[in-house]
């Protein structure tokens, strides 16, 4: 880091030939051996190498996802190093994040957030600090697919009902003259509403004639309890403290105490095992021992079988599952026609799901 901008531009250009090298005939097998080399030199080489060494590194982790296992091994030595990567990752997560396999990366961020959570007590570094917040704040923006399609789904069908209802409200004039308003109107007038609602509005005349007359004496009585149990608690303060001042004056006392009790019960133990130990009590011990090994053989052959059962089921439906599969999707390959047949009959039944629907309520807020 030291060296002229001269030998920098040269070091720079053999970087590019070593690249070419481990780029050029099985990178996979080579890039593993490549990256951890970029990753122990990235901290020393200047701003004019580090930029080009971030790049190849993160072409590394694109083409081979055994990278992300060597990084993980490589980050405890290599802290400054990591911070510096995963700073690059940051900066241009909106095209990069892309690139990886999302297993790997999503699997090195919490690995780095769980190695870098302090322990209790413990103070955390300027440098452990910033890469924890970078590894955690890559992790929220990587989220779930699964989270984020039913987020934007239930956006999607918000603002189309939402249009729907606005578009309704100004075709009729009115919400309440809107096939909307109607809708709504009918549920709240419906029979079973209405008894609904009366039931909750007595219930709650109910619980708030209750509430007023009795909050008093329940507030008399929670002042009560907690006046016992602070004096409780007093009471338990004074006692412990006593007993701690007396344990602490006549410590030696009580630990021959303690002596001579445990010989006492060490004594009494062994007069009991060696009243046990008796021929009679030996032999039922022995008769016990091998009645529990044969029941245990025979548990043992059963469970076998269940597992061979099992182990049998497994392999006919594994057989099952890839006729099937080579059936319908190898033999009869998918193609366009059968996608546009499988979304036809999906739209018609959507569509005759939503009209009997529609109808339904149509029905009820004209009744």
């Amino acid at each position: 880091s030291t060296q002229s901008t001269g030998v920098q531009l040269l070091l720079l250009e053999m970087l590019e030939m070593v690249k070419c090298m481990a780029f050029a005939d099985d990178p996979v097998r080579k890039l593993r051996s490549y990256f951890p080399s970029l990753l122990i030199r990235l901290q020393p080489a200047k701003s004019l190498q580090r930029d080009t060494i971030l790049g190849y590194m993160v072409e590394c982790l694109q083409l081979d996802p055994h990278c992300w296992v060597l990084w993980q091994q490589l980050f405890s030595k290599n802290l400054n190093s990591s911070l510096t990567l995963l700073e690059h990752i940051h900066g241009q997560w909106a095209t990069v994040h892309k690139t990886f396999n999302r297993g790997a990366l999503k699997q090195t961020l919490e690995f780095i957030v769980m190695t870098l959570t302090p322990g209790q007590g413990k103070r955390v570094k300027e440098t452990q600090r910033r890469t924890m917040e970078l590894a955690t704040d890559m992790l929220h923006a990587l989220g779930s697919p699964l989270k984020a399609a039913a987020k934007l789904s239930f956006l999607i069908i918000t603002i189309v009902l939402l249009g729907f209802v606005l578009f309704d409200i100004k075709q009729n004039g009115s919400f309440k003259a809107s096939q909307t308003g109607q809708a709504v109107h009918g549920v709240i007038e419906h029979k079973n509403v209405k008894t609904v609602l009366a039931s909750a509005q007595v219930y709650c005349e109910i619980a708030h004639g209750y509430g007023m007359q009795y909050a008093p004496v329940l507030m008399e009585y929670l002042y009560t309890i907690y006046n016992s149990v602070l004096s409780t608690l007093t009471l338990g303060a004074v006692l412990l403290q006593d007993n701690f001042n007396y344990a602490v004056d006549h410590r030696e006392e009580i630990a021959q105490q303690v002596r001579d009790a445990a010989i006492d019960a060490g004594q009494r133990v062994y007069a009991l095992l060696t009243s046990l130990a008796t021929p009679e009590n030996v032999k039922w011990a022995e008769e016990t021992m091998v009645f529990m090994l044969a029941r245990a053989t025979e548990w043992a052959e059963v469970a076998i079988e269940y597992f061979w059962l099992a182990l049998d089921l497994i392999v006919q439906y594994t057989e099952l599952a890839k006729q099937y599969i080579t059936t319908h999707f190898i033999e009869d390959p998918v193609t366009v026609d059968r996608v546009k047949g499988w979304c036809t009959v999906a739209y018609s039944w959507g569509l005759e799901t939503g009209t009997f629907y529609f109808e339904k309520v149509q029905n009820m807020t004209t009744k």
